[in-house]
């Protein structure tokens, strides 16, 4: 697919997996042929391998579809700079399943609104989250 074709949160993920070093990404609305139902019902078999395998997942936290990015404008003063501490994760689930941490004040970040995050969140060993406020790993 030309690059000038390419929704802005796929291209934004190539060009933050080319900077990160890699030469592959596993795009599922590119890997899957999304209109043709064998496709699907056969690639979605291995999904769960491909994130348990994957380096780090991509994630484009405020973009609420595929053309809106990973890369918005941020306050950069919203934030202070903190130590990282090594027990504490910036991002869970809790008992109400509201994800807790940055981007999550607001009601409902638009990708925690879609079911196959979940899996993604589960299998995935690394996620890097792109949101409103800031950007973080988990």
């Amino acid at each position: 697919i030309p690059l000038a074709m390419m929704p802005q949160t796929l291209l934004d993920a190539v060009v933050i997996t080319a900077r990160l070093g890699f030469q592959y990404i596993w795009i599922d609305a590119l890997c899957i042929i999304q209109d043709y139902e064998k496709d699907i019902k056969c690639k979605l078999k291995f999904m769960a391998e491909v994130y348990r395998k994957s380096v780090c997942t991509i994630a484009a936290l405020a973009s609420g579809d595929n053309g809106g990015g990973c890369f918005v404008q941020r306050n950069h003063l919203k934030w202070s700079t903190s130590d990282i501490l090594e027990e504490v994760r910036c991002l869970s689930f809790s008992i109400d399943k509201k994800p807790k941490g940055p981007d999550t004040d607001a009601p409902c970040p638009p990708l925690h609104t879609r079911t196959w995050v979940v899996q993604e969140r589960a299998l995935s060993p690394r996620t890097l989250f792109y949101g409103s406020e800031m950007i973080f790993w988990e």
